[in-house]
């Protein structure tokens, strides 16, 4: 996902990359769908592209808006974005949603993945499109105040469903999506759904390390593309069990011991010692909105 951090560090890559460039051709890919917003069809963003001299490129929330030209603003971000630039001669991927040639060359690509932005907008409207909002203050702006951020609280009263409701929805954070939330919700003690993946990449580790004592020459059966014996395992130990057991009763029986205790505290020091840096002001933020634990049934 391309949500503010990423839409960030893309447009300073694109403005270093590309500003000074001459577009020879452009259009909106080979593999259009609807999930893929665009503005207009692959003809008008030809005739648009043609001879245009790529401009600077910035950031607001999730957008990333390149100049093309002196009339049209490029929008990406906002979605599951890949965007890549080829050098010349490069094989460009199978499938993708927008396609840029420079007289250099080089080439530049987006595969849109679920959902997302190639939009090619006029300028002077371009700040005023829903997915860019340039009204809207984002968190790294000097206007995003902690009375600010206060005042977003004050003003929504009873009406917040919820936290995550209120960081990417009503009012909302400009930039902050699920993406960045699924971090917050673990340093802040708000248990949401994504942290969970921890846990399973311990059971996993748990589970593999029995595969390869049960079948030792699992790996060398890989090499020769024979994936079998992982199935029947799988089918046999994990799946046919389906939910009559807990994750750690199912870990025991499977494994004969849980997940040891020291992996466990490996990974809870690493995640307490990360958020407690970027997360200072955790007992101040209770202290304004309401303890946290009252606010866990919200999630």
């Amino acid at each position: 996902m391309i949500e503010l951090p990423e839409a960030l560090v893309i447009a300073r890559q694109m403005d270093k990359e590309l500003a000074g460039k001459r577009i020879v051709h452009g259009d909106r890919g080979n593999s259009p769908h609807k999930f893929a917003f665009s503005s207009g069809t692959s003809e008008e963003y030809a005739a648009i592209f043609k001879g245009k001299t790529v401009g600077r490129s910035t950031s607001h929330g999730m957008a990333t808006c390149t100049e093309v030209g002196s009339d049209h603003t490029l929008v990406l971000g906002g979605g599951g974005e890949r965007i890549l630039l080829h050098p010349q001669g490069a094989k460009l991927p199978k499938k993708y949603q927008l396609l840029l040639q420079f007289e250099d060359g080089m080439s530049l690509t987006v595969t849109v993945s679920g959902w997302g932005n190639t939009l090619l907008l006029p300028q002077e409207t371009a700040g005023q499109h829903r997915h860019v909002r340039e009204d809207r203050i984002v968190p790294l702006s000097d206007a995003f105040t902690w009375d600010y951020f206060r005042g977003l609280f004050r003003d929504a009263g009873e009406s917040i469903k919820s936290i995550k409701y209120f960081v990417i929805s009503e009012p909302g954070i400009h930039g902050i999506g699920n993406g960045c939330l699924q971090d917050i919700h673990w340093a802040h003690g708000i248990f949401g759904y994504f942290p969970t993946y921890a846990l399973g990449n311990l059971y996993a580790a748990q589970f593999w390390r029995q595969i390869l004592s049960d079948i030792p020459d699992l790996l060398e059966r890989f090499t020769r593309g024979e994936f079998g014996q992982l199935l029947v395992w799988l089918r046999e130990r994990i799946h046919s069990q389906g939910s009559k057991y807990t994750a750690a009763d199912l870990c025991q029986r499977v494994t004969g011991q849980l997940i040891p205790q020291q992996e466990r505290r490996v990974v809870c020091q690493r995640d307490s010692q990360r958020h407690s840096l970027l997360f200072p002001a955790r007992e101040a933020v209770g202290a304004e909105v309401g303890p946290l634990g009252q606010t866990d049934h919200l999630q």
